[in-house]
């Protein structure tokens, strides 16, 4: 999938990834959203795929093992 101008894009195991984590709840789709973004843009990349989202929310919740 391809970016523009520099936008973020996510495939469809991302955002189940974000929907299964957040339930829907708005405040959880932040904070995921805001740690994926930041993954993001540390490792020069504007397109998630599930496995960015479910690092992302593992360290989110703690878990970085």
């Amino acid at each position: 999938m391809c970016t523009r101008n520099g936008q973020p894009t996510f495939n469809w195991a991302a955002m189940f990834g974000i929907y299964h984590y957040s339930h829907g709840i708005p405040r959880l789709i932040n904070a995921a959203c805001d740690k994926i973004l930041l993954y993001g843009y540390v490792n020069g990349t504007h397109h998630f795929t599930g496995g960015h989202v479910w690092k992302s929310i593992r360290e989110l919740e703690g878990d970085l093992a």
